[in-house]
């Protein structure tokens, strides 16, 4: 498996977006969610995927990622922006996990009404932490929370 995550990180490294599919973007932020990288090697590699998803999003692959790799994208998230280090909150790496967030907000209003509740509570720890406003999304994260409780 360590190889086949390498493997996608030099495809990123060249900018070789297209051949990378969104599934293995997803396995890769996955991965470092799950094997607990945590700190600044966790940030540079989310900086680094941020592009290729974005990239996917754009070109309408987000389906390829389906809702429950959208979830756990947006958890791996949020586990950078609880990180308590100002310096970190200035630089490009930043700038690029916020860009992801937007992303993954945008896709999962697609298919917020197929969510589970956990996958809801999930969401809504990962956007009520954010510093950006997505109190529009939140609105709409807990109005899908109520339809199924």
């Amino acid at each position: 498996m360590q190889a086949a995550l390498q493997k996608t990180f030099d495809h990123l490294d060249k900018d070789q977006f297209d051949a990378v599919s969104p599934r293995d973007l997803y396995r890769l932020v996955y991965a470092l969610g799950v094997f607990r990288v945590r700190g600044p090697p966790f940030r540079r590699a989310l900086a680094r995927v941020t592009p290729a998803l974005l990239h996917a999003f754009r070109n309408g692959k987000a389906t390829d990622i389906g809702s429950e790799g959208l979830v756990r994208i947006a958890w791996c998230i949020g586990r950078v922006i609880g990180d308590d280090d100002d310096q970190w909150c200035e630089t490009s790496e930043w700038k690029q996990v916020q860009r992801l967030l937007k992303g993954v907000a945008k896709e999962i209003r697609l298919v917020l009404d197929s969510l589970e509740n956990k996958d809801l509570l999930v969401l809504e720890d990962v956007y009520g932490k954010a510093e950006a406003n997505y109190k529009p999304f939140l609105k709409d994260v807990r109005a899908a929370k109520a339809t199924i409780s």
